[in-house]
């Protein structure tokens, strides 16, 4: 039985190196939700060394008297090795960074396709019910819908405003502050309103990415988005009649 537990015990020590290797071989992951997922997978494999060195360790004192076992010796050799290899990995981690676009660039992306749909519409944004499709002729980027930061990807992550749905970009009031686009559960052709509060907080758990009517976009702490401009006003010489 002692013998089988060093041959275990080395085998998991010879193992975990392979975290390392295996995190090394890693190109840029298509998604922080992928990174996470590469992250774990390499710490999981790395992890097996330590318990080799303790399945050695524990079978080297317990018969370090009576006879030997070369392959629990191994094992805290090896797995020391390949501890020192997963205590590399580590720092590693928070350097290696999602390479993509970011989901303040997608965002940027959608505003600029808004703003230019409504240039050749007489100054109206898409309805609320087809805004996806109609600035694809814009954008020609469907992967741009889809919040990287959001696991789900299979649909479009973000939301917008039915205020301003078929309404005129000018001359809105304060537009500025008015949101126009902003993070929102997934689905096609989402239209959002303040009722939709609160608004999954992506970015470190905290911040909402809004696009605003004048085109900008930035990163709000998710309980300021209520005090944000959802119903913004008209110019009264330019008064949109809906």
């Amino acid at each position: 039985m002692a013998r089988t537990l060093a041959i275990i015990g080395f085998l998991l020590a010879c193992v975990g190196p392979f975290g390392y290797v295996y995190y090394e071989s890693l190109g840029p992951a298509p998604s922080p939700h992928e990174e996470r997922q590469e992250q774990r997978s390499a710490l999981i494999i790395g992890l097996a060394s330590p318990v080799g060195v303790l399945i050695g360790a524990s079978i080297h004192v317990r018969f370090w008297k009576r006879r030997k076992f070369p392959f629990a010796d191994a094992s805290i050799a090896v797995g020391i090795f390949g501890s020192l290899a997963i205590l590399t990995i580590i720092p590693m981690m928070g350097s290696r960074r999602y390479h993509g676009h970011s989901c303040g660039s997608n965002e940027k992306q959608l505003m600029l396709g808004l703003l230019v749909y409504a240039q050749d519409y007489d100054d109206r944004l898409p309805l609320h019910n087809s805004w996806n499709d109609a600035i694809y002729p814009y954008t020609k980027n469907t992967s741009i819908l889809m919040c990287p930061e959001e696991e789900y990807q299979k649909l479009p992550s973000y939301g917008f405003n039915g205020a301003l749905a078929g309404r005129t970009i000018t001359p809105i009031k304060d537009s500025a502050n008015a949101v126009t686009l902003i993070d929102s559960t997934t689905g096609r052709n989402r239209e959002v309103s303040l009722q939709d509060f609160p608004f999954p907080a992506r970015h470190q758990r905290t911040y909402v990415n809004v696009g605003f009517a004048d085109g900008h976009v930035k990163s709000v702490h998710a309980n300021m988005v209520q005090d944000l401009i959802w119903n913004p006003e008209w110019e009264k010489k330019k008064a949109d009649k809906k």
